[in-house]
């Protein structure tokens, strides 16, 4: 990829500029853009992983075959891109090689073609660019399955270049009992009422506790796990909707839904390596969430993901914020 982008593409640029003048130039660009990777712009992370964490994956926006070449992308729009330009830059050095070849002079109406098809190109690139980005973020900020519930454990962390909000973490050495009875105590004392302890196959638990006011909704939930797995989050979202239809659906009405939830951790994981500063969580207007951790695996530590956006739910995630450490009886500073 570095040989491409470095030694091809501005040799592709000095010799098109050279037969073609200025526009050789912007075909070089155009062709160099098709083949730069989505990540390059972007910079999400797990834009190419092929699991359930990544959102383009479960659109279904990737390859089924990931390519072995690494210069190929995984992502089938930007994919089709490279093949239209590398077959328009293998036609185009054709034609001026038939041209140079039989010293006769060059057709303009067939470079105006070339340089309509390219422009073509350009603007088709730039749709999946555009595209693919916002399906992205969009994800991340609000998500539902095939039935039209919401699936608030889906694409929780996200990757981001700057906190605009802080992050927290604290040593809290409290045991999940104890905590589900200050919990308990807390939810009681802020007009929540319990609703429902679930289990999975795997002994996870999952409890929720609900809270309805005016054209508000406030569900709290605390997800108990030994080893946090990457298909965790997906059974996490199944009791999720299983809680939605027996407790919230066509009981309540309301405009807006905030969800917070603590996961508390047992072992060591890979899942949540990714819970640093460089990771938070994004909003979408009437459906907020809140995720914090405690990994019982490293010193006993209490996490809360910070906010990446300064326009959406700011004023919501720092009052959930403040309920939740306030409710664990947790100080912020």
């Amino acid at each position: 990829m570095v040989l491409f982008v470095f030694v091809v593409c501005p040799y592709f640029a000095v010799f098109l500029m050279f037969h073609l003048g200025p526009a050789g130039y912007v075909v070089a660009f155009i062709f160099y853009f098709c083949w730069t990777p989505l990540k390059s712009y972007s910079n999400p992370e797990n834009t190419y992983d092929y699991d359930n964490m990544n959102p383009l994956y479960v659109k279904g926006f990737l390859r089924k075959n990931p390519p072995k070449l690494s210069i190929l992308n995984k992502l089938e729009g930007i994919y089709f891109c490279q093949n239209i330009s590398a077959v328009l830059m293998a036609c185009l050095f054709i034609y001026l090689g038939y041209c140079y070849l039989n010293g006769i002079q060059r057709f303009f109406l067939i470079e105006i073609i070339f340089e309509l098809c390219f422009a073509g190109l350009f603007i088709i690139r730039s749709f999946f660019q555009i595209y693919y980005s916002q399906s992205y973020n969009n994800a991340y900020r609000y998500s539902q399955n095939k039935n039209g519930i919401w699936t608030p454990f889906s694409f929780v962390f996200k990757e981001h270049s700057g906190n605009y909000f802080k992050s927290f973490s604290c040593n809290y050495h409290v045991s999940f009992d104890k905590i589900m009875e200050t919990l308990g105590e807390s939810c009681r004392t802020n007009g929540y009422h319990f609703c429902e302890r679930y289990k999975t196959d795997d002994k996870t638990e999952l409890s929720f506790f609900t809270r309805h006011s005016s054209n508000r909704l406030d569900i709290l939930s605390i997800v108990h796990v030994d080893i946090l797995e990457i298909e965790h989050w997906d059974k996490f979202n199944e009791v999720f909707e299983v809680y939605w239809k027996n407790f919230v659906e066509g009981k309540y009405e309301f405009e807006e839904s905030r969800f917070t939830f603590l996961l508390c951790i047992d072992n060591r994981c890979k899942q949540l390596r990714k819970i640093n500063n460089l990771h938070s969580i994004d909003q979408k207007k009437g459906r907020y969430r809140l995720p914090a951790v405690l990994s019982y695996y490293h010193n006993d530590t209490l996490s809360i993901c910070p906010i990446c956006s300064r326009l959406r739910g700011q004023k919501q995630y720092n009052e959930m914020r403040k309920e939740l450490l306030s409710m664990l009886k947790v100080s912020e500073t």
